[in-house]
């Protein structure tokens, strides 16, 4: 399994997280403050798995958002206002039988 993650910070209170995958596994990490949030992800050939964006209150104990945010193939989604009360979130690559390189971005902006 290849995961990798980059994250960087833009001077103007945006986050950007994304993870790269080429089979099944899950990439965790913590946003410092609460953020307006969208989740997208590009790849041509999901291998017919799912890709989610999860949520844990403790970093241990992941679950579906309460608006659960999952892809079967390309798209863009956004993180409902209800979801955005979460520091510690994962993308998770599940049920994919020879996927291509799935990229997987978090872009956050500040809450004014």
């Amino acid at each position: 399994m290849a995961i990798t993650i980059n994250r960087t910070t833009s001077n103007f209170g945006q986050i950007k997280v994304v993870a790269t995958f080429t089979a099944d596994g899950a990439v965790t990490f913590t946003l410092p403050r609460v953020f307006a949030a969208t989740f997208e992800a590009v790849s041509s050939d999901f291998g017919g798995g799912t890709l989610a964006l999860e949520a844990a209150p403790d970093a241990t104990n992941y679950a579906a958002l309460p608006t659960a945010k999952a892809l079967t193939s390309t798209g863009i989604l956004s993180v409902a206002k209800v979801d955005l009360g979460f520091y510690n979130y994962r993308f998770s690559l599940t049920g994919s039988t020879a996927p291509a390189t799935i990229t997987a971005a978090l872009v956050a902006s500040q809450i004014p």
